[in-house]
């Protein structure tokens, strides 16, 4: 559980990075893009977001490492499986969101 917890926030942080370098193409050239405004205030809402479920991290850690002797195997692979649901939707969009990104530098230059 606890690997999957930490796959999960390096995936938090990778998204906020992509997210965070988007923001700043954007600032910078924000010819590139039609509804710059719009985008823009998505990605800080995402950033937002994704600054709140890092600063989670610590107390997630713990309770995986306090629920990890439980009795209760069925809440325990119920917890696995939505952590790694998480981590699996945030790789989505960090693809996405990079691949995204690299068009966007590209109609830059």
């Amino acid at each position: 559980m606890l690997v999957e917890i930490e796959k999960k926030n390096a995936a938090v942080g990778q998204l906020i990075l992509i997210s965070a370098k988007k923001l700043l193409l954007l600032q910078r050239c924000p010819q590139i893009y039609t509804r710059v405004d719009d985008e823009m205030m998505r990605l800080r809402n995402n950033i937002d977001f994704l600054n709140e479920l890092k600063g989670q991290e610590k107390y997630q850690r713990d309770i995986a490492e306090a629920a990890g002797g439980g009795d209760d195997v069925a809440l325990h692979h119920q917890a696995f499986a939505d952590t790694r649901r998480l981590r699996v939707r945030l790789e989505a969009d960090i693809e996405k969101e990079t691949a995204y990104y690299e068009e966007l530098l590209a109609a830059g230059r």
